[in-house]
């Protein structure tokens, strides 16, 4: 015990002595192979025996420094991100260092915790500087956030889709479908790595709300995109959507795949309650404007002003069962995750194919001129030949088109391939078609609930009547 306290001690003066742009000592004890690595039991003890004060003081610039590392790396250094991601995992797992990290304000940061507040009790003043300033701060300035954007999307981070794919208009397909599965692999194991790190959260005092709130803030800053047309400015991108959908996958899966013969967990699917979805009816995601599938007695108008602001606050005492609130979470995150992406990428296929028919018909127009890649592309379709300029006009200035138009459909073909690593990934695609049979038998079992009720109480009124 003295041994530990002491090392937490000399941790802390470390830390001050440490230039900004060093590794936070904390940090360096969690890794593995580090000079500074701690056996887990020592750590364990030595973060028990330390007061709140002193645990704060240095766990706190730790999570802020692994937040920020996380957000300088991408999946070309798929080693080091999973590295980082296990340091999470490492540091979740003791108990006494997750209970007091739940407090750092970097989960839900300041400034989109106030305007999703002022847009509870004003909705028709949140403008969009106001939404992009929340969206700014929930994917740039939050822990979780940092650890939700690694993605292969070439919007987000082009430098993975140049090294995954460098030359498109000569590469041949299966180093293509390798390259996908190899960030898909990776994917993978940072999803698992953040839902273990998540569920280590849940388990500590504050942690399940620490997670689902930041959940249901994405969410509800997000809502404009379940819209055709939005702001792009004022939700959250693509790839941290997509990102939390994958998560919220994941830590579902025990319960659309834990059943018997891998189906849905009915045992599991009961705990689920549709009063979630009622006005204030959870603490995380006001669904005041979203249909709901619940119908709750009217209740008579509020007689003074303090009652109906009462009636108009937040959930107040016992939270949804994790179950229950994950159940919803994910659902309405794949409504406004997932299916406004699948939205994208159909968009994104339709200007692929427009310019792949553009640089086919410059190649028949000046067949003449081979492409300027030396080997030929395995993604289009072969252009007939004839002899001599069969369409007319200026040789070199066609030549110039068919240039732009090659690089065109180079960056919308690398742009299609990198979107497939996320959308076209069978596992994803089994974890969606599993979470929505789950959806189904859950919502199957609540209308036959509702029948059986609904005949045993016109059977009570016809022996009333009788």
């Amino acid at each position: 015990r003295v041994l530990a306290t002491r090392w937490w001690a000399a941790m802390i003066e470390l830390a001050k002595a440490l230039p900004l742009w060093a590794t936070h000592p904390l940090l360096s004890a969690l890794l593995p192979r580090s000079v500074l690595s701690l056996p887990a039991g020592l750590l364990t003890l030595a973060a028990e025996e330390t007061a709140a004060e002193p645990l704060c003081t240095l766990l706190f610039p730790a999570l802020s420094s692994l937040a920020k590392k996380v957000r300088e790396t991408d999946l070309r250094d798929s080693a080091g991100t999973q590295l980082l991601f296990g340091a999470l995992v490492s540091l979740s797992s003791h108990r006494a260092l997750c209970e007091c990290s739940v407090a750092h304000s970097e989960w839900l940061p300041a400034a989109a915790s106030q305007r999703l507040q002022k847009a509870r009790d004003k909705p028709l003043e949140m403008g969009v500087d106001e939404a992009a300033e929340a969206v700014l701060a929930l994917e740039w300035n939050s822990i979780l956030g940092a650890f939700l954007r690694p993605s292969a999307l070439s919007g987000t981070c082009p430098a993975v889709g140049m090294e995954a794919f460098p030359d498109m208009l000569s590469m041949s397909t299966r180093p293509a479908e390798n390259a996908q599965q190899h960030l898909r692999v990776c994917l993978s194991a940072l999803t698992a790595q953040l839902a273990s790190a998540c569920k280590n959260l849940a388990r500590g005092e504050g942690g399940r709300d620490t997670v689902f709130g930041f959940v249901g803030a994405v969410l509800q800053v997000s809502e404009e995109r379940e819209k055709a047309q939005y702001d792009a400015r004022s939700v959250c991108s693509d790839a941290l959507m997509l990102g939390l959908c994958r998560l919220l996958l994941c830590l579902a899966a025990p319960v659309s795949s834990g059943g018997a013969s891998g189906g849905p967990d009915a045992e599991k699917l009961a705990t689920v309650s549709a009063s979630f979805c009622a006005p204030r009816g959870n603490p995380y995601l006001p669904l005041g404007h979203a249909p709901r599938l619940t119908q709750l007695p009217s209740a008579p108008a509020p007689a003074t002003a303090a009652a109906a602001a009462a009636a108009d606050s937040p959930v107040v005492g016992k939270a949804p069962k994790f179950v229950n609130s994950l159940f919803w979470l994910c659902a309405r995150g794949l409504h406004v995750g997932l299916l406004p992406a699948w939205r994208h990428y159909a968009q994104l296929v339709t200007t692929l194919a427009n310019a792949s028919r553009e640089l086919k018909s410059l190649n028949e127009r000046n067949p003449g001129r081979g492409s300027s890649s030396s080997n030929p592309s395995p993604w289009q379709q072969p252009s007939a030949t004839a002899p001599g300029n069969a369409g007319g006009g200026d040789v070199a200035f066609l030549q110039m088109q068919k240039t732009f138009s090659e690089k065109s459909v180079e960056v919308l073909l690398r742009a299609k391939l990198c979107a497939d690593v996320h959308l076209l990934d069978p596992e994803a695609i089994a974890s969606v078609g599993a979470f929505y049979a789950a959806a189904a038998q859950w919502l199957g079992a609540l209308l036959d609930r509702r029948e059986a009720e609904a005949e045993s109480k016109a059977v009570v009124e016809g022996g009333e009547r009788g």
